[in-house]
């Protein structure tokens, strides 16, 4: 953003990227990572007495509410990790208690996920973080906004989805 002569500038004004300030959709992607980061620095913090990273805290969320036994190849897919990275993660987790990861007894080469009673009773506080942190966060649109603004953010996955799945890496060739 421009900063006008003889006006005051807003202190968030000042943090905006200038990259791409001609073209709308460099401005929105680049002010999107931007606000993404600062939501998950707040996260962050906000998970910090749990001793727990927004990953894991998402982790315990999603293996505690699954109607189905949670694996790490499904937990990859719901948190957008790849597999070295789930189990950077998961073997961190089960050093620290929260998790176990146990061999499935009829399917072998199978690992689940399952919650510790330390990892069901942070689980619990972040559920309640989470809740507070988004409520304060987004105080500043109306129920409508929201929504759009869900309808909008689905819009965009599905595209950097597809976008994805057709790019071509050094190790696709």
């Amino acid at each position: 953003m421009a900063e006008v002569p003889g006006r005051k500038q807003k202190e968030a004004d000042q943090y905006w990227v200038s990259f791409g300030a001609g073209d709308k959709n460099i401005v929105a992607g680049l002010r999107l990572e931007q606000v993404r980061i600062l939501v998950y620095r707040v996260i962050t913090k906000s998970f910090q007495p749990l001793g727990i990273t927004p990953e894991q805290a998402i982790i315990l969320v999603e293996v505690h509410n699954s109607s189905a036994p949670m694996t790490p190849t499904r937990l990859g897919k719901i948190i957008r990790r790849d597999a070295a990275a789930i189990s950077r993660i998961l073997s961190r987790m089960q050093k620290n208690g929260t998790i176990l990861l146990m061999k499935d007894l009829e399917y072998k080469n199978l690992i689940r996920i399952e919650l510790t009673p330390k990892g069901t009773e942070i689980c619990e506080g972040v559920e309640k973080i989470i809740k507070s942190q988004h409520a304060v966060l987004f105080k500043v649109l109306s129920e409508t906004e929201v929504d759009s603004f869900l309808v909008m953010l689905e819009k965009i996955n599905k595209v950097a989805s597809d976008v994805l799945k057709h790019m071509k890496f050094k190790s696709d060739l």
